[in-house]
């Protein structure tokens, strides 16, 4: 009876305090913030953009002519250019162009050099729209073989076709010229259409 009434009391005294004790829980484990759609779990927020940086969306190239014979041309014109959108392009080109016409008594030399300022559209891959503005200041041949310099702006348009090759791109261009004169003896170019080589990169 002694032993049934002191483990009695025993639980009685236990109970409350068993209760009192918290019971310890697992330590929460932090969880990651939540990556939004789409976004792999490597890559920080930051690091999406629906542009690239501004130092990849320039560009540059450019063509060389060269023509050796009775008459010998050289034609240098880099370019630079600055994508607006994947299909949307800016530019300028300056060029110079060196003629040595041998078909005279004696050999005459003339200097070209000028600017234009380009746009590009790209319809489909490969396959762009291109309009500018050219400035042109030009030297031509005189009767008695002086020479003598003229300048002038011309509108071009038309369209091109670029591919591919390694790192770079191969364009080829066809244009029309807008300000073309067939009657003007000093018109600086043989015909309204203008076709032009070169690549970028």
């Amino acid at each position: 009876m002694k032993k049934t009434v002191l483990v009695a009391v025993l639980l009685a005294i236990a109970i409350p305090c068993l209760a009192q004790t918290p019971v310890p829980t697992p330590a929460a484990t932090p969880q990651p913030p939540a990556q939004p759609p789409d976004m792999p779990a490597w890559e920080e927020p930051s690091a999406q953009s629906s542009r690239p940086p501004l130092r990849d969306r320039f560009y540059f190239g450019g063509g060389i002519g060269l023509s050796f014979g009775t008459v010998d041309y050289v034609e240098l014109s880099p370019l630079v250019g600055f994508r607006v959108t994947p299909d949307f392009n800016l530019g300028l080109s300056v060029f110079y162009r060196y003629r040595n016409d041998g078909r005279y008594e004696e050999d005459v030399t003339t200097n070209d050099y000028g600017a234009n300022l380009f746009a590009q559209y790209q319809v489909v891959p490969r396959l762009f729209l291109h309009g500018e503005v050219e400035y042109l200041d030009y030297e031509y041949i005189l009767a008695n073989l002086d020479t003598t310099r003229e300048s002038q702006t011309s509108l071009l348009a038309g369209a091109g076709y670029g591919w591919p090759v390694g790192g770079s791109s191969v364009y080829f261009l066809a244009l029309y010229n807008f300000s073309y004169d067939e009657n003007s003896f000093a018109n600086p170019y043989d015909s309204p259409w203008i076709l032009r080589v070169g690549i970028t990169f």
